[in-house]
């Protein structure tokens, strides 16, 4: 069996550290921004899985970093609307950002 990818585990705490603060968010923005929050870093985890087992990848590189930039806004919007404090805000924000440089490394 082959070992994960770094992103695979990298990606895998972030959706953990999301999973934990999206939990606390009020709840009239659970439904909205916490979902979709969630379902967008759960959907960069899927196209992570797919690109591990796919040997035409360009398409899905391209539908990876999309999603990873909305999760960037979505993490953004959230900090702005104080549902997330600055160190959180901080830790989440450098490991999406980090991810994002990783998916760039493993395209090229």
């Amino acid at each position: 069996m082959k070992a994960d990818p770094p992103i695979f585990t990298r990606w895998y705490e972030v959706v953990g550290m999301l999973l934990e603060r999206v939990g606390r968010f009020p709840k009239n923005l659970r439904p909205s921004l916490g979902n979709r929050l969630i379902d967008r870093s759960l959907d960069v985890l899927r196209e992570i899985v797919r690109l591990r087992y796919t040997r035409n990848r360009r398409l899905l590189f391209a539908e990876a970093n999309l999603l990873v930039e909305e999760v960037r806004i979505l993490v953004r919007l959230a900090f702005e609307r104080r549902l997330l404090s600055g160190p959180q805000y901080a830790e989440i924000s450098v490991a999406v950002d980090s991810c994002g440089r990783m998916l760039g490394g493993w395209r090229k």
